[in-house]
């Protein structure tokens, strides 16, 4: 399908938790996410209408990892719409699939996420205020310069 048909997939990743819910966590989400590129493949109708529906099982992972589930979900279901012998079988190995990488990447990415890089990004944040109220920058401007490089990091 071409790189152009992920950028749709990918602005609407950063709405992930948008529709968060008990039931099916991030699944609405994920859905809303994959949407563009399942219009892509299927013609409207059964097809897509269970192509969608595939994506509205539960679904959680730490958010910034979501974006590797949808990359193979999205080649399972470029498979699973070519046809031919492993269409069955692309089918049935995105539920597995995105059950096992949501759950592998969600404790990947809140120890990387949370328990690595938003410390770091912190300490930093501090470390450049102090520096910059040491060189003579106003609080204001310490301040800023902090929350940039806070942002920048993390």
């Amino acid at each position: 399908m071409g790189a152009a048909g992920l950028a749709p997939m990918f602005w609407r990743s950063f709405l992930l938790q948008a529709c968060w819910n008990d039931e099916g966590m991030q699944n609405i989400g994920f859905a809303f996410a994959i949407d563009p590129w399942l219009r892509r493949l299927y013609a409207e109708g059964g097809p897509l209408r269970a192509a969608r529906q595939r994506h509205l099982a539960f679904f959680n992972t730490q958010p910034y990892m979501a974006g590797y589930v949808l990359g193979v979900a999205a080649r399972l279901e470029e498979q699973a719409a070519a046809g031919g012998a492993e269409s069955g079988a692309a089918l049935a190995r995105i539920a597995s699939l995105k059950s096992a990488m949501g759950s592998a990447l969600a404790g990947i990415g809140d120890g990387l996420f949370w328990g690595a890089l938003k410390p770091l990004a912190a300490v930093l944040a501090v470390a450049v205020s102090l520096a910059a109220r040491l060189v003579g920058a106003r609080l204001d401007e310490a301040a800023v310069l902090g929350a940039a490089v806070y942002l920048g990091v993390f």
